[in-house]
């Protein structure tokens, strides 16, 4: 069984090739057990081969001499490896995009210490890219996408198994969608929106006022909504027209339905450490981290941005769970030498493309929340980007959410969860 696999080391990846043996040196086992374990390689990540009795080796890892485990690795390493969506199938079956992020300088059973590893693939720490490029258009350079959509499907069934239960023992959440008028963007978003509902279970009520409605009006439809006991969360779709008092308005809205979490309760609520209601947009980031198993405690965090909707709560989620955080906007003085800072960097400034591929940590998770519709040229399709520059930027990066198909999936996803955690708390269960 031939398995094409890469040796980490700083700045390269050396191309390494385990014969018909199996997948460890001197294993004589089946093909199928070799391709069972290949297998839960790609789920788990890439190991080096462990030391022996807790001694260092003192020979170089000659070719060949690199056993994959599946086994989790340890509380002060992460090897990141590109999770294939289908077995391998040819020689070239396997690709690892592997990066390293060692802490406190700990010996572990896999001979990993501070700035070097048993193994001698990596004398010192670094980032890694593939030099092969592969079929996977999954795997950007170094960078492993990370895949907003499939997170936001697998979050969607969550939701609906659980919404399924309450509807049995209650009712149906219900979120109310007050869209003011004929925005082509915003009405393709409430499409998008009423439709996650339709398929997670949760029961969806529009209200479409004319463009020429005044603020009063809006007022009224929020006050119906805030007093129809079916209904758990309201959301206002933003932008209002010119004449509509948009502050007004998302103070109207009940704390206890504000499921897109603008309202002064709940982000107060953020501030001092008792959130109920969060933005959508900064909580499916970490929703990205958290099923990504990304380290975040003690971690330095870097958030470009800080607007209400995605900087401010972005900050203050990932200091509660004991990041050191760095909240920064376009007017930093040196805000690229702040940024290489980050273990953890969030683009969230609303300018396309500004963050530099330089100013991206080796081995640095990047999260960008920015999308816009950048023109390529006469006679082209515009294109949308965010607010890194991915390609330069995944180079660096071990983790990297793309866009489209990264954060912004997640913003729906979020939507309704907070839309079925309201009816929970509303109804007294979950």
């Amino acid at each position: 069984m031939g398995v094409s696999i890469f040796r980490c080391a700083p700045f390269r990846l050396e191309a390494a090739q385990i014969q018909d043996s199996g997948v460890s040196h001197g294993d004589k086992n089946s093909k199928s057990k070799a391709d069972k374990q290949v297998e839960e390689v790609v789920a788990a990540g890439y190991r080096c081969q462990p030391d022996q009795g807790g001694e260092e080796e003192e020979k170089p890892a000659r070719r060949g001499n690199v056993k994959l485990v599946s086994a989790q690795g340890p509380a002060n390493s992460r090897l990141v490896s590109h999770k294939l969506k289908s077995p391998p199938m040819d020689e070239d079956l396997l690709t690892l995009a592997a990066s390293r992020n060692l802490r406190n300088g700990e010996r572990s059973r896999w001979g990993f210490k501070k700035n070097s590893c048993s193994c001698r693939f990596c004398p010192s720490p670094g980032k890694v890219e593939i030099q092969n490029r592969t079929s996977l258009e999954e795997i950007n350079m170094a960078g492993k996408l990370i895949d907003g959509k499939h997170w936001a499907s697998v979050i969607r069934g969550e939701i609906k198994e659980a919404t399924g239960v309450l509807t049995k023992k209650n009712r149906s959440p219900g979120l109310g969608v007050i869209l003011v008028g004929d925005h082509a963007p915003s009405r393709i978003y409430v499409t998008r929106k009423e439709e996650a509902c339709e398929e997670v279970g949760i029961r969806s009520v529009e209200s479409h006022l004319p463009e020429t409605c005044t603020t009063e009006d809006i007022l009224e439809k929020v006050a119906e909504l805030n007093a129809d006991d079916s209904i758990d969360g309201i959301l206002v779709q933003l932008p209002l027209p010119d004449q509509a008092d948009e502050r007004k308005v998302l103070m109207a809205v009940s704390p206890d339905k504000d499921v897109d979490g603008l309202h002064p309760v709940n982000a107060g609520r953020l501030f001092v450490g008792q959130p109920r209601f969060v933005p959508c947009t900064p909580l499916g980031v970490m929703e990205l981290l958290h099923r990504e198993n990304v380290p975040i405690k003690g971690a330095r965090a870097v958030v470009v941005g800080r607007s209400n909707l995605v900087g401010k709560p972005m900050a203050m989620l990932l200091l509660a769970e004991h990041a050191t955080v760095t909240l920064c906007h376009s007017r930093t003085e040196d805000l690229g030498g702040v940024c290489r800072e980050g273990d953890i960097l969030v683009g969230a400034v609303g300018q396309p493309e500004m963050i530099q591929g330089s100013w991206v940590k080796p081995g640095a998770v990047v999260l960008d929340v920015g999308t816009t519709r950048k023109e390529q040229g006469e006679g082209k399709k515009a294109k949308l980007v965010g607010d890194v520059q991915f390609e330069e930027a995944s180079k660096n990066a071990s983790m990297i959410t793309p866009v489209p198909g990264g954060v912004g999936p997640m913003t729906i996803a979020m939507l309704l969860k907070n839309t079925l955690q309201s009816a929970q708390w509303r109804l007294g269960v979950g």
